[in-house]
């Protein structure tokens, strides 16, 4: 029998730990109301040494009739096998199962992946999963190999700083840490392990928690196979993520004991477990599931799913079965709908929640259409089916072996965003080809998947929809004004951020390395994607597709090392790739070609050189074309790298044309055809071009395409490329990384509201503003608007400059002047100047960053007259020119609606008779506040918040009014300007309690949803003085108000919109009514 394809029907037949495969009666699973019961070993544990005693004797009993009984035993034991081998694969295996093992074979699946059956038992209500899995491995190394080892990722628990990275990466998802972190851990527990009759003793790595360590009775020699018994039980979790259950859905990823990679040179290699991204690093296995669950669970997984049989008291057993594949994920839910659709043969089906069920037939078109589209570029699809399931997944998306999962978030994005979802079912979709068929070391080598299948989803995308297309496909009308996100800008924002902070890397590096999630992503995905994109450039884009289609087959259900790669790409075009590979892949440089100069000249017949001062001005004048012109063109490479590029010159008169001059590295002189000219290098990694034309050129662009990963695609043209905008509607979405072009300038303008930037006071504002934006490097504009706080007419200015001067820091100014005197609150021209050092960047796009040193100066100047009314003896600082410093700390999380941790700032200010300034003062202030939640067990309670705060300042002269008691963010029951004084205390508690959890209210088809709605109780005391005297004695205020935490374009950003009421007990006043955004402390 051709052990190679053998079912894995008859493996189940395998006693514990046999060397040798040998058939026995397979174990039987028998339905019982508690699903305990379905494995004994679940509901009671039996002592190992005890129940192998009883096997011991039940075997001396036969031992006489063994010899007698083993030559049919054989014999019958074949014919069984045959015939169910040949049963199994006519009824039950799909078709691409039957390839040929033959190795000389394009596809074929290898003999010596491991066997993996699995006997499950869901119990949904108890959140358990009872299993005993059957594995068997096959040693095809040199070496004898004395342990097995597996990886188990759910005995992971994460402690200290990891439970604190891992929460802020879920904030950076737009997930409370609440929904998705295990702080508790250690969800798997395993009870017994069997090699045939024998209980094998086994411990977990003492380096690597997530590592079972099974040694064995006695080595096992190169050719042996070996099966041993796994009996386990998992908890799930009340969580989203890879295991857990979750609002009715039982997710099932890189759940169950699988074994690490083994090879001659390392032997086993577990990887831990890094909870932010994917440390998956085995082989392919060959998979027989029997599952019992609930008969109401509609079913995604890997494999196929050969049989099912209702069984009593409401349950059922389905039989799944796979020929190979890189894991083995299963999810289930009594919500689902089943959409699916044929394509090339393979059926596609969607499971979703039947009120996603619009995206859910999108979801399934595309599926539909980028199939056939990898299958020409690298080859056949292994399976007949192939699953999308809606999960509860923060990452949005996650591949497994033939099924891939898509948030719920995904699925409820606006209609006009579908163009998203198409890109991440693209993306997921060629993880089956990359990652499933061809394994990677996803702890070490990431980039191997990532970057493959980041630059193939663009290629797909960029056919489908055009380069750089939008990806909100917008109607006509909305178009004109609402800011867009193209797919270039979304892919590399992300990437240029980390380039601006320098915290580039490596891109091939244990996952580690890379610090978090945010630098992986810029590495792997988004600069590893490029990489891909140089070596097709070099290739050809036919020879490279080639070269993938042999990689494919080659690779097929095996594991490609960057090794490996780079080895093929050296055979496939017989040069060394050992340079490339080296500075792009190991090394953290990058690269940064620049038009440093282009000069254009007139060549009249006279013989005369006339400089061309302002070329786009000289393409207007009449009879300019059919000249001669010169042109003459410095590029320089700036950064680390000097990779072969070429220049682009376009000419947009009667005759247009588009000319290709390439720049090679490797001589220092050499002649251009088309057009005629010269190329020469004059200098390290600088070029002079020159060439002869009939007309200016209209612009010149080195690296058109973009290929090479450039530190500032912007200096790549002539011309400093701007994008002009005028919109109806300008908001704070009009100044992101996401929404503006990352290789230029954007200039936007039009009717503003919105808020400043933190750093000066994230003031609402309501009128025009002119903005300038370049993403990762400066943000400004000027402005005329209203200022409702103070309820003011202003106009200014301000700026920003980021990563100035250093990488970790930022300098800016604002000035504005009052334009209504005469009745608003305040009325101030105010003026501020600031650089701070970044400790800690935020995830938020509208948010202070999480921590930073600042220091500042500022001046404001009063109109006479203006504010309360002057007490004789008490100095108000109408005219104030000061300095100042502040440190800055914001641990609370999620960021939006926190219900952990806490926020610490603090400030000294001294002011000076200067610049306008009355006189000299001296401030100090400091205010810290934390959030504490009920634990669990206490009902309602547990699912409520504590908010804590205490603050207290104090200034000199004592006869000034340095501070306000009362505003929105400190004792709400007075208004600003209500107490003044020169000391201050202030303490608030506020318990903040759900009304509508999980509401999910969609606004304008999800371009908002209410996600939840609480209600707070609050109680403000406080004081000010003057003189050493308390003015008007302690205030006490109370209120109630509302909080509606709001999600925008369903995960892109999360902001809670805050309405309170309060008043003063015990003295007369009025309710005060109090808008903004986010908690007051």
């Amino acid at each position: 029998m051709n052990r190679r394809l053998m079912p894995l029907y008859l493996i189940s037949c395998i006693p514990r730990g046999a060397y040798a495969p040998r058939s026995t009666t397979p174990t039987r699973v028998i339905a019982q109301t508690d699903p305990a019961a379905w494995f004994p070993w679940a509901a009671q544990r039996t002592s190992a040494r005890s129940s192998g005693r009883r096997r011991v004797e039940t075997l001396a009993r036969f031992r006489t009739k063994l010899p007698q009984l083993f030559g049919w035993w054989v014999l019958l034991t074949w014919v069984v096998s045959q015939a169910a081998t040949a049963l199994l694969a006519q009824n039950h295996t799909p078709a691409d199962a039957s390839l040929p093992a033959d190795h000389n074979h394009p596809y074929s699946i290898p003999a010596w992946l491991p066997r993996y059956e699995m006997d499950i038992a869901l119990d949904i209500p108890a959140r358990r999963v009872y299993v005993r899995q059957r594995t068997t491995f096959y040693h095809r190394h040199r070496r004898p190999v004395a342990e097995l080892v597996f990886n188990v990722y759910p005995r992971y628990k994460a402690e200290g700083k990891e439970l604190s990275l891992l929460a802020k990466t879920l904030e950076l998802l737009r997930t409370p840490y609440k929904e998705a972190l295990d702080s508790q851990g250690r969800r798997l527990t395993v009870h017994h392990v069997w090699h045939g009759e024998q209980s094998l003793h086994f411990h977990w790595h003492p380096e690597i928690q997530t590592a079972l360590v099974v040694p064995l009775p006695r080595a096992l020699t190169p050719g042996e196979s070996l099966t041993v018994t796994l009996d386990y039980t998992l908890e799930l979790p009340e969580l989203q993520g890879r295991w857990g259950h979750y609002q009715g859905v039982t997710m099932l990823t890189n759940w169950y004991p699988v074994l690490a990679y083994y090879d001659d040179e390392a032997g086993w290699q577990p990887t831990p477990f890094v909870p932010w991204h994917q440390p998956f690093f085995q082989e392919a296995g060959v998979y027989h599931v029997r599952i019992t669950l609930p008969a109401d669970q509609q079913i995604a997984s890997t494999g196929s799913i050969v049989h099912q049989e209702p069984l009593q008291n409401g349950y059922k057993r389905a039989t799944i079965y796979c020929p190979a594949a890189r894991d083995f994920c299963l999810v289930c839910s009594h919500r689902f709908q089943e959409y699916s659709a044929i394509t090339e043969g393979i059926r596609v089906r969607v499971l979703a929640f039947p009120e996603h069920e619009r995206l859910a037939k999108r979801a399934l078109r595309f599926a539909c259409q980028a199939i056939p589209i990898y299958i020409r570029w690298f080859g056949p699809y292994p399976y007949e089916e192939f699953d999308i399931v809606e999960s509860y997944f923060p990452w949005n998306g996650n591949e497994s072996a033939g099924l891939i999962q898509i948030d719920h978030r995904v699925f409820a994005i606006p209609e006009f965003a579908e163009r998203y979802l198409d890109h991440l079912i693209s993306h997921e979709t060629l993880h089956q080809w990359w990652y499933n068929v061809v394994g990677t070391n996803g702890y070490a080598e990431t980039w191997m998947d990532e970057g493959v299948v980041s630059y193939f989803t663009a290629k797909r995308m960029a056919l489908k929809y055009g380069p750089n297309f939008p990806l909100l496909n917008l109607p006509r009308w909305l178009r004109v004004w609402a800011p867009n996100v193209h797919y270039n800008d979304y892919r590399f924002s992300g990437y240029y951020g980390t380039l601006g902070r320098h915290e580039q890397t490596a891109v091939v590096q244990p996952l580690p390395g890379y610090g978090h999630v945010v630098t992986l992503f810029s590495m792997t995905y988004d600069g590893g994607g490029k990489i891909l994109g140089m070596i097709e450039n070099r290739l050809g884009e036919l020879a490279f597709l080639d070269f993938m289609r042999q990689i494919y087959p080659r690779y097929y259900f095996r594991i490609l090392r960057v090794a490996d790669f780079q080895r093929e790409l050296e055979t496939y075009t017989g040069q060394s790739w050992q340079e490339f590979f080296q500075q792009w892949l190991y090394s953290a440089g990058i690269s940064d070609w620049a038009i440093e100069r282009v000069r254009v000249t007139w060549q009249t017949s006279q013989g005369l050189s006339i400089p061309v001062w302002c070329p786009r001005l000289w393409q207007m004048l009449p009879g300019t074309e059919g000249e001669k012109y010169h042109v003459e063109i410095i590029a320089r490479q700036r950064g680390n790298f000097t990779e072969p590029t070429t220049i682009r010159v376009l000419l947009s008169g009667t005759e247009p044309r588009d000319y290709r001059i390439p720049l090679r590295t490797d001589t220092p002189r050499y002649q251009t055809h088309d057009p005629p000219g010269v190329v020469e290098q004059i200098g390290p990694d600088t070029y002079r071009v020159q060439f002869d034309l009939d007309q200016v050129p209209n612009e010149i662009v080195v690296d058109p395409e973009q290929i090479i990963p450039d530190a500032n695609p912007a200096n790549n043209s002539w011309h400093t490329p701007v994008r002009w905008r005028i919109t109806p509607l300008y908001t704070n979405l009009d100044e992101t990384d996401l929404t503006v072009p990352y290789d230029s300038w954007a200039v936007t303008f039009g009717p503003w509201a919105g808020l400043s930037d933190p750093a000066f006071g994230q003031q609402p504002y309501m009128g025009l503003r002119l903005g300038l934006y370049r993403l990762q490097e400066f943000r400004g504009g000027i402005f005329l608007a209203y200022d409702p706080n103070d309820q003011d007419f202003r106009i200014g200015a301000d700026a920003i400059w980021d990563h100035f001067p250093w990488p970790r820091t930022q300098v800016g100014w604002q000035y504005s002047r009052s334009l209504s005197p005469d009745w608003s609150d305040f009325q101030k021209d105010r003026a501020k100047i600031f650089g701070r050092y970044i400790l800690t960047y935020t995830p938020s796009l509208y948010m202070n960053p999480m921590e930073f040193i600042e220091v500042y100066g500022r001046m404001e100047h009063e109109f006479a007259g203006s504010g309360p009314v002057r007490r004789l003896g008490i100095e108000r600082y109408d005219n104030l020119a000061a300095w100042g410093i502040m440190y800055y700390r914001d641990y609370r999380t999620p960021y939006w609606d926190p219900d952990a941790g806490y926020r610490f700032y603090t400030y000294y200010e001294n002011g000076q008779p200067i610049l306008g300034g009355d006189e000299t003062y001296h401030r100090i202030f400091a205010e810290g506040s934390s959030i504490w939640q009920f634990p669990e067990g206490y009902g309602y309670l547990s699912a409520t918040r504590l908010a804590l705060r205490l603050a207290g300042g104090a200034g000199w002269p004592i006869n000034g009014q340095h501070f306000q008691l009362g505003g929105s963010l400190r004792l709400r029951g007075l208004g600003r300007s209500d107490r003044e004084g020169s000391a201050l205390w202030l303490a608030s508690i506020e318990w903040r309690f759900p009304i509508y959890r999980d509401w999910h209210l969609s606004l304008a088809d999800n371009v908002a949803r209410i996600s939840h709605l609480y209600g707070a109780v609050f109680y403000d005391v406080g004081a000010v003085y003057l003189n050493h005297r308390i003015v008007d004695g302690v205030a006490h205020s109370v209120g109630v108000g509302l909080r509606l935490d709001i999600a925008w374009l369903s995960f892109i950003e999360r902001t809670t919109f805050r309405f309170d009421i309060a008043r003063l007990v015990g003295e007369e006043g009025p309710f005060l009514f109090w808008f903004g955004f986010q908690h007051a402390f």
